[in-house]
This record gives C-alpha cells, structure tokens and sequence, in this order.
C-alpha cells in the first residue's frame, strides 16, 4: 500500500508542472497582426510557347509583427480580364523579419491560347484586370494561422 500512495505525489507534481509550462506558453504568445499588402511587381510573361506559358510575379507585404514568423504553403489563382489564368503554388518556407517589407516571388503556368487572348493590350502595354485570390498559412513556433491573398486591380503586364 505504501508504494500506491507514494505514486499520487509525483503525478501531481508532473501535472503542475505541465499546467505551468501552458500557462507560461499561452501568456508569452501575442496576437500575430496580419501582414499588409503592398501590391504586385515585376508581372511580366516570361516564356510563350506550347499549350503552356510562364508568368512570373512578385506579391509585395509588410510584416507588422515586431518578431519574425514563417510564411509556407501559398496557393492562389490568378484571373486575367476575370478569366482563370491559371493556378500557383509555393511550397517552400519564407523566413520574414519583423517590421520589414518581404516579397512572395511565383511563377505561374498558365495557357499559351488565354494568354494570347489578350497579346494585342499585352503588345501596347495596356493595363488589365487581374484578380489574385488564395490563401497562405503564416506563424511561428509551429502555430501557424490561415490568411487570405486577394488582389483585384488594374495591372500593366511585361513581355520578356
């Protein structure tokens, strides 16, 4: 019976310990303020050929966060004059410093024949609609939250 009782103590020392150590952990995490976006450069048409073409982009933010977080698994859609050019997405982690502009670089596979829909305004550098819409998960110290890309504006698009 002795050793029965001797059990109960550790345990509960154990769970008071835990119940620290989470409250400690949930006191020290902030509110992550969501990044802002800044806009879109270098949108520009870097290879026409075949059934499938390449667009590449930059998506401009800011990080309002005075710590830096992680941004990984982006993936979004990207519209031309409100027709679904194609779809993008970036697997890879981006590491963003706290109070900092940070750019997403994407390159897009989109087809050749939507694209060639619009060569003429592409030709004499006339702006078109473009319409960004997706999602990106951001954090740190392995909580990470589900924001939303969207973007909805006229954009001059470069022939390379």
């Amino acid at each position: 019976m002795n050793k029965l009782q001797a059990y109960p103590l550790p345990q509960m020392q154990l769970r008071f310990f835990v119940s620290i150590l989470l409250v400690l952990f949930l006191s020290s995490c902030r509110h992550m303020l969501e990044p802002k976006f800044l806009g879109l450069s270098d949108f520009r048409v870097t290879s026409l050929a075949g059934d499938q073409s390449i667009m590449e982009l930059n998506i401009n933010y800011y990080n309002p966060n005075t710590y830096g977080v992680k941004m990984k698994k982006t993936e979004f859609d990207v519209f031309i004059d409100n027709e679904l050019a194609g779809h993008a997405a970036m697997d890879t982690v981006l590491r963003i410093n706290p109070l900092q502009n940070f750019t997403i670089p994407i390159q897009l596979k989109a087809r050749t024949k939507d694209i060639l829909k619009h060569s003429l305004a592409l030709l004499i550098n006339k702006k078109l609609m473009i319409k960004i819409t997706g999602t990106t998960r951001i954090g740190k110290a392995g909580i990470y939250f589900n924001y939303p890309i969207y973007y909805e504006g006229m954009q001059s698009i470069q022939m390379d």
